[in-house]
């Protein structure tokens, strides 16, 4: 909305921007928008990704013995592949 005229971008009408000016409702316009208190859904409160009301996972012994044990064969599969371009990249 160039100059507050009402004609939207390029003179081609109202509301045919991105809905930032306004036409749209808003009180200013451009990037004055703000959301919220500035920090989010969460808005500094602990309640962004992974909130769990504070708890922690908790694994058994034998899960947590099996989990690891995934997690050494999955680095032995990566370091096995770095290896492998490595000794490609090697004899070019």
């Amino acid at each position: 909305m160039p100059r507050g005229d009402h004609t939207g971008p390029m003179g081609q009408g109202r509301i045919t921007g991105r809905g930032l000016g306004y036409c749209c409702g808003y009180e200013s316009p451009g990037f004055i928008k703000r959301s919220g208190a500035g920090r989010g859904y969460s808005r500094g409160m602990g309640l962004g990704r992974g909130y769990r009301f504070n708890q922690r996972l908790s694994y058994n012994k034998a899960d947590e013995i099996q989990m690891l044990k995934d997690q050494a064969e999955s680095l032995k599969c990566v370091q096995k592949d770095i290896e492998k371009r490595l000794s490609e990249l090697e004899k070019e």
